[in-house]
């Protein structure tokens, strides 16, 4: 509710602005005016709610806090209860965890727990939760919640929308099949926990994951439809107060989402101007609803959503009146009937699917570092339904209460609807190369990809209206889409970079050369879950990689291999070869494991011991350990040496082996060229038992890294070990301190660069 606070204070500034006046000039200043002073007011607050958070900052993980506060939203799971609380004075919020809470919103409570960090991303590409948390108005987590106290006055308001909002719920769940439910759920709520993984993997990969959220297009699709329909009755003004009032009290149900938000203030005034019978400017109304969001919370301007949301308006305001312009009475429906108007319905959904897919594709590309092909399709296929889904879905949900039976008809209706969806996604799935991933893109590629679409637009309306040839138009866009395409398209170049991905307790190296080739040597945690979907993956995919040419296992320990099963599971990386050392493995779990999942998905697997060479002839890996006839008793003594070589850059990788091992390779075969090198990753996560000090002496590395998780159970990395490199003058890195560590070559030097913590 807090949201629209600021509307009664805007109201009689906004709507002189939204709706058309003859003097755009002066709009537009009051426009950027209005912006300017939402920053700063928004700034202003978040600096002082910044301060009053530092005593939290101070407190570790798992120590007891109390939060005094007022509850401002409730969000129930299977298995636990998600309760937003926002601090009395200051505005802070916390979420907090309960195993129940029976108490109502806006009650006033004091909560005490144990504290936990919200993690923040520390890997390039990496989910960065802090800053989503952040731009939700989140700031503080506590989880093993209790209330130690509580005054008994509520609001009535907001608990009646979360009563209704579960009771929804609760008979959307009732009239139909789970899988169906959990669609409608998410639809109309934004509440994914009983979604279904294979649904939401089939509408994301197909380009239609954005409908499984609460969203400006349900509010816009539903809006639209409550007022047409509302108008056969009454007059306008009746028409636009109920409907928006819907609107209104809608957004509130379903959790007030930044893009539901900024559609309903749009709906409102967009409807409000057609009453007083004046004209709708979509610009201004999109940049007050901007500035009416951002006063609220600035930091929304962070996520995603807002982004997607923005940009999609943008394009609908800008480039699709110009585009209808260039395409003439095809896409004009006012005086067609029957056929003709069925044409030009079709012809509309694809124009507008086409515009919405160019003007969000290289968002798309900036922030997940992957886009959909054919999400075109299914869009113009699939979104012309959504506002008949979304009305029959809710008023399933709401007749049901009243009827029954007609409960039913209306969540029939819909379930039909979302089998054609599932349908039309089954087949688009099956494309191929239905997922295209394009890596990270810099500012100034996303700048010329806008200018271009824009210019590219405003040149081909121009020449619309001075009736220049219609193959002159069609070439001059379609230029212009080629070089937006492959701007989007065209991946990163392959260039030498090791990279020590931050995976918490464990290992993960990824190295890629110029010659096209890339290769990652580990990858698990004992510290962390899932990192093979939330760390390794992401960074492959910021560097616009889907396929791994070599997979090196040092050993199989958990914390070396538990993303890599993930990552071959997922079936989003491909992986053309795994190398095990040439030791017996046979007895263990975790070799066969990820054995017989390599043998499933036809990966080549090989076996390496010393002298083995593996790479090309830019950059080629030898290996120095283990020896071929030696037995090891222990697992980590086993681990995969490799001496990596790069023009003249030198670098160790060391597995997890220990003092003996290091002794072996000191006399061995290539105990000349493991010394003075540039690299070395220091074996077993700084574990005193390795890097012995004649070893470190011997190597005499300019640089080594430690990749290790904070606060782990072992004390990684000893301090005796950090002492040795520290004497040698060793330039030392560890993951925990920095987060990702990545050394690139760039004009012939070797840089390091972390991501930083």
């Amino acid at each position: 509710m807090l949201k629209f606070f600021w509307g009664f204070i805007l109201v009689p500034i906004i709507i002189p602005v939204c709706i058309k006046s003859r003097n755009e000039k002066a709009e537009i200043c009051l426009v950027l005016l209005l912006f300017l002073i939402s920053l700063f007011l928004g700034k202003t607050l978040y600096v002082d709610k910044s301060d009053l958070l530092k005593s939290y900052d101070l407190m570790s993980d798992g120590e007891i806090v109390e939060f005094t506060g007022e509850v401002v939203n409730i969000w129930i799971t299977k298995d636990e209860v998600k309760v937003e609380v926002e601090a009395t004075n200051d505005g802070v919020r916390a979420l907090c965890y309960f195993e129940e809470f029976p108490y109502k919103l806006g009650s006033k409570v004091v909560i005490r727990g144990e504290k936990n960090t919200i993690k923040e991303a520390t890997n390039f590409g990496e989910f960065d939760l802090k800053k989503y948390y952040n731009s939700k108005e989140i700031f503080i987590c506590i989880s093993k919640c209790n209330i130690v106290d509580k005054e008994e006055a509520y609001s009535e308001i907001k608990q009646v929308f979360f009563e209704i909002r579960q009771g929804l719920k609760k008979s959307i769940s009732s009239l139909c099949d789970k899988e169906e439910a959990g669609i409608l759920c998410a639809m109309l709520f934004g509440d994914k926990e009983s979604l279904e993984d294979d649904i939401k993997n089939l509408y994301t990969i197909t380009g239609i994951g954005h409908i499984l959220a609460i969203s400006g297009l349900h509010i816009s699709l539903a809006g639209g439809a409550v007022y047409r329909f509302l108008r056969r009755f009454m007059r306008q003004g009746a028409a636009f107060t109920i409907s928006s009032i819907m609107m209104i009290c809608f957004c509130c149900i379903s959790g007030e989402s930044t893009s539901t938000v900024r559609a309903v203030i749009m709906y409102i005034i967009g409807i409000f101007a057609k009453v007083i019978g004046r004209k709708y400017d979509i610009k201004n109304a999109m940049a007050v609803s901007m500035i009416w969001i951002l006063l609220e919370n600035p930091l929304s301007i962070d996520n995603g959503g807002f982004i997607l949301s923005f940009v999609s308006v943008f394009g609908i305001a800008y480039i699709l009146p110009m585009i209808n312009e260039i395409c003439g009475d095809y896409t004009k429906l006012k005086g067609k009937k029957g056929m003709e108007l069925f044409k030009a319905k079709v012809i509309n959904s694809f124009v507008s699917s086409t515009v919405l897919y160019f003007v969000t594709l290289m968002c798309m590309s900036a922030l997940y570092y992957e886009v959909y092909v054919y999400s075109i399709i299914a869009n113009a296929l699939l979104l012309p339904m959504m506002g008949v889904l979304v009305i029959c879905g809710f008023l399933g949900g709401v007749v049901y209460y009243i009827c029954v039976p007609f409960g039913k008809v209306f969540i029939s209706l819909s379930v039909i609807l979302l089998n054609i969806y599932e349908f039309v996604c089954g087949i688009v799935s099956k494309f191929p190369k239905n997922i295209w991933v394009t890596g990270h893109k810099s500012l100034l590629e996303i700048m010329i990809y806008y200018v271009v679409l824009c210019i590219t637009a405003i040149i081909c309306a121009f020449m619309k209206r001075k009736n220049k040839r219609p193959q002159d138009i069609i070439g001059i866009m379609i230029a212009g889409l080629i070089f937006l395409v492959a701007l989007v398209y065209v991946k990163p170049k392959y260039e030498f970079n090791i990279t020590f991905v931050d995976v918490g307790q464990g290992d993960c190296i990824y190295i890629e050369s110029p010659d096209g080739k890339n290769y990652i040597i580990d990858g698990g945690s004992s510290s962390e879950s899932s990192i093979g979907e939330y760390k390794i993956a992401p960074y492959l995919k910021y560097r616009g990689r889907n396929n791994i040419d070599v997979m090196f296992v040092t050993h199989p320990d958990v914390d070396h291999i538990s993303g890599l099963i993930e990552i071959i599971e997922g079936n989003e990386i491909g992986i053309d070869s795994i190398v095990f050392g040439k030791v017996k493995l046979e007895d263990n779990k975790n070799y066969k494991e990820l054995c017989q999942l390599a043998k499933s998905e036809d990966i080549l697997i090989s076996y390496i011991s010393e002298g083995d060479i593996v790479g090309t002839d830019l950059l080629k890996f030898r290996c120095i350990s283990p020896l071929e006839a030696q037995k090891y008793e222990d697992i980590n003594a086993s681990s995969i040496v490799l001496l990596g070589e790069y023009k003249d850059f030198s670098f160790m990788l060391t597995g997890d082996i220990g003092e003996s091992e290091e002794q072996s390779v000191m006399v061995g075969a290539y105990k000349d060229a493991i010394r003075d090198i540039d690299l070395l990753k220091v074996a077993h996560h700084g574990s005193k038992n390795s890097s012995c000090e004649e070893f470190v002496e011997w190597v005499d590395a300019k640089m080594a890294v430690i990749s290790c998780g904070e606060g782990n159970l072992y004390g990684h990395p000893s301090p005796s070990v950090v002492d040795r490199f520290q004497k040698k003058g060793t330039k030392l890195h560890l993951t925990m301190e920095s987060g990702m560590i990545c050394v690139n070559e760039i004009e012939g030097k070797y840089i390091v660069e972390s991501y930083g913590k």
